[in-house]
């Protein structure tokens, strides 16, 4: 590989973890919060309840402790799904098909053990009330299998090479980690768990450091003051805005002075480096890079930094506001334009509203409502209206450390061409699972099905064809190909009369 080649790797990891880590800082951590601990200025203000908003109630550590959780514990799942669909006048031809999708329910389970490298899922569909049978899948380290117990009552299994040789076959590739084949086993989610691991004592310390640069980059005379009225949730209100105007010539400063503190900061480009190099390992790259290489790149670009010759000095706002001692909005405007978050408590609930304004017309992007009902459970609905499209998503959910619940309703609209709800429900649990190991007793590998064995499944086609062929018929008659299912009964019952007698998987249950 070329050095030129790497340098820009090397370049674009590094700006990748930076941007990374003062991401999950900003949104994870208080980085703010504290770090003026008076208001007696408009900068000290404006950093305070900056901070109130960035901190919410989940923090980093947390954060990662439930992403370890669901991909460490063994779970359990289940829940189902139904939908109302009708198509407006553009797409009215559509609506026979929405009709058929309204009359279907689909409920679903499923178990994991991440340990073992063992899943197991069904999805069960009904139309009309009637059980048209329940799809199950195991997977089972490298290898999958598939049962659908009304035609078979065997797993029907292939490996990931037998997977790979039939996508080979189709002129597909197969998705590669470096140099070796794709398998289960090479996915490791707790890898990428490692790379999000910071510890305590690592966020406070960078916190401490870059909060300081932050504070000292762009000066006093930036920030200000001014009471002012203004209207959050429909109620108009008295709030103190505390503002910064940030040119782009003290984004240069702050760039600068970002770099200069970090091309002395040891700890943190060890961070980097060991964050780095573990997501290029994850990429299947060779390629590497050094703490070296990342105090030569910060001395490359500081330079470049100082020419600011084409900077034209153009200012953006960041102005929060302050009612009763809460954050009540957040606005980043640029002359007349701006971008508008509201947030106001009523009580166990809030709300917020994403505004815009442009062109002197200000438009609501999304609302967004939360209730708490309780210990870890919540009501939240997020909605919107453009110019006629409706969007809502209503979602109760309640957690504890072994179990999550959660209900949701989405409805969208879209004038003359669809209305839509789609209802899911869900219950996952935490606990110790019992899934099959895929086994001679319990499969069959695909490419050794006998002739026995085509013939039973070929037999149990077509039987639970003919005792679901009235659903059949509803179906199509529906879709209005009433002519064409009528000539599929006919050539079904043709074939049965030409197959050989057989027993169904429910009689050979009764006949044990």
């Amino acid at each position: 590989m070329k050095k030129s080649t790497k340098i820009i790797i090397a370049v674009v990891s590094v700006l990748v973890i930076v941007a990374a880590v003062l991401a999950i800082l900003y949104f994870t951590t208080d980085i703010f919060d504290g770090i003026f601990k008076k208001k007696g200025t408009p900068k000290e203000a404006f950093y305070e309840y900056l901070g109130k908003t960035a901190s919410g109630d989940m923090n980093y550590e947390q954060m990662l402790a439930n992403l370890k959780k669901a991909q460490t514990e063994s779970a359990s799942a289940k829940g189902k799904m139904s939908m109302n669909i009708e198509f407006g006048s553009t797409l009215s031809e559509y609506n026979e098909i929405a009709k058929v999708l309204n009359k279907m329910e689909i409920s679903f389970d499923s178990k994991t053990d991440p340990k073992n490298i063992n899943a197991y899922s069904s999805m069960n569909v009904k139309y009309d009330g009637k059980d048209l049978g329940t799809f199950e899948v195991i997977t089972d380290k490298d290898t999958i299998g598939i049962k659908f117990a009304e035609m078979y009552d065997k797993y029907l299994t292939l490996t990931m090479d037998e997977i790979e040789e039939l996508l080979e076959d189709a002129g597909m590739d197969m998705p590669t980690t470096g140099s070796a084949s794709y398998s289960m086993d090479n996915i490791d989610v707790n890898e990428i768990v490692e790379i999000l691991e910071i510890s305590n004592d690592e966020l406070t310390r960078i916190k401490d450091r870059y909060s300081k640069v932050l504070k000292d980059a762009i000066p006093e005379e930036n920030y200000k003051s001014e009471k002012e009225k203004i209207t959050v949730s429909g109620k108009e209100i008295n709030a103190t805005g505390y503002s910064v105007e940030i040119s782009d010539k003290d984004l240069v400063n702050l760039a600068t002075k970002i770099l200069e503190s970090l091309k002395d900061d040891d700890d943190t480009i060890e961070l980097i480096v060991e964050k780095a190099n573990k997501i290029t390992e994850l990429a299947g790259e060779d390629t590497k890079i050094s703490k070296s290489q990342i105090k030569s790149m910060i001395e490359y670009m500081l330079p470049s930094l100082e020419k600011t010759d084409e900077l034209t000095g153009e200012k953006v706002k960041i102005t929060v506001y302050e009612h009763k001692d809460k954050t009540v909005r957040i606005s980043l405007s640029m002359g007349s334009d701006a971008i508008i978050l509201d947030s106001m408590e009523d009580g166990d609930t809030t709300n917020m509203t994403l505004k815009v304004k442009a062109s002197g017309r200000e438009m609501t992007l999304m609302n967004i409502s939360q209730t708490k009902k309780g210990d870890n459970a919540y009501t939240t609905t997020l909605s919107t209206d453009i110019q006629g499209l409706k969007l809502e998503i209503t979602m109760d959910t309640e957690s504890s450390d072994s179990k999550e619940m959660a209900k949701m309703k989405l409805y969208l609209e879209v004038p003359n061409t669809i209305k839509a709800t789609l209802n899911v429900e869900s219950e996952a649990k935490y606990e110790s699972v019992n899934i099959d190991k895929l086994s001679s007793s319990n499969s069959t590998a695909i490419k050794s099905l006998t002739e026995s064995d085509e013939q039973k499944l070929a037999i149990n086609a077509l039987n639970y064809i003919d005792k679901n062929m009235s659903t059949i018929k509803e179906i199509g008659t529906s879709l209005g190909l009433k002519d064409e299912v009528e000539e599929f009964e006919n050539q079904i019952n043709a074939l049965k009369t030409q197959a050989p007698a057989s027993t169904t998987p429910e009689d050979e249950d009764d006949a044990a």
